[in-house]
């Protein structure tokens, strides 16, 4: 997989399904449920495009509700309607070119809620959202401990990466019971998938617990 692989997306508002005109569409006789699912579906097709479908060779109405039935695997005659519908409420506009060598739907919600991102970005973004959930500091602001300690420490957890002397272990283990099991392998995959790299992590479990489980 291509991590640098670009692509778009519109914003889903959380109250889509109770905007008015989703709620009147939705009360509809029949076609009610097929035509916010056309809607959608139209949303999609418009993102990468910015809000806009253009159709070459066509003229408005007739022709694209057949274009768009048939990839949106939908009957035309409620694709034609969906479309009258959308038109009039002002969800989309059709234009048909001067020439008349095709035709645009402008779609208003993906116009005004487009965006464009990556797979990288997104991961990264996932990491640095993990990072503040989870209260694991970064390396740079870690103080290693000594070599005298750091050899006494062991490593536990899933991945064997959490590193605790026995004092250390005994503590986390009195203080959270029967958890504490679970308390500390959640950290160590964590820890792992943020690539943090602690020679002591005491502290930080004890931070991550209380944030994560304790709250």
């Amino acid at each position: 997989m291509n991590i640098n692989r670009k692509y778009f997306y519109f914003r889903f508002k959380e109250d889509f399904f109770e905007s008015p005109e989703i709620v009147a569409m939705e009360d509809l006789p029949v076609y009610g449920d097929q035509f916010i699912i056309i809607l959608l579906k139209l949303y999609s097709f418009a993102t990468s495009k910015g809000g806009f479908i253009e159709f070459e060779n066509t003229h408005p109405k007739d022709d694209v509700s057949r274009l768009l039935a048939k990839k949106f695997r939908r009957e035309q005659q409620v694709v034609a309607l969906a479309l009258s519908y959308f038109v009039k409420h002002g969800l989309i506009e059709i234009f048909e070119r001067e020439d008349n060598s095709g035709s645009l739907i402008e779609v208003n919600y993906v116009l005004n809620n487009v965006g464009k991102s990556s797979i990288e970005a997104d991961r990264v973004r996932m990491i640095d959202q993990k990072k503040k959930r989870s209260g694991i500091l970064e390396y740079k602001d870690v103080k290693h401990l000594p070599d005298t300690q750091k050899n006494k420490a062991t490593g536990l957890g899933m991945n064997k990466n959490v590193f605790l002397t026995e004092e250390q272990f005994k503590e986390i283990r009195e203080s959270n019971k029967s958890s504490y099991e679970t308390y500390i392998n959640f950290y160590s995959i964590d820890k792992k998938s943020l690539g943090v790299d602690l020679d002591n992590d005491y502290e930080e479990l004890q931070k991550y617990i209380q944030l994560n489980f304790k709250k």
